[in-house]
């Protein structure tokens, strides 16, 4: 959301914005991963949502981490 208004913000708030969201989303992903790993008896289900929530995770991350590229 805060991306949202970025266009109000200065480049370098801007930037710190994304790169606080990179380290968020590095975190939140990290965290699934853990779980989903120690996780005994996890059913397909559960399985699944983890996988689509890192999925997500992922892309976001991606899409972030390319914008700081360029």
């Amino acid at each position: 959301m805060r991306l949202y208004f970025g266009e109000y913000e200065t480049p370098a708030e801007l930037t710190n914005i994304i790169q606080e969201q990179i380290h968020w989303l590095t975190d939140q992903i990290e965290k699934l991963q853990t779980r989903l790993a120690d996780w005994p008896n996890i059913t397909k289900t559960q399985k699944l949502s983890f996988s689509i929530g890192i999925a997500e995770y992922q892309a976001q991350l991606r899409i972030l981490q390319e914008a700081t590229e360029h």
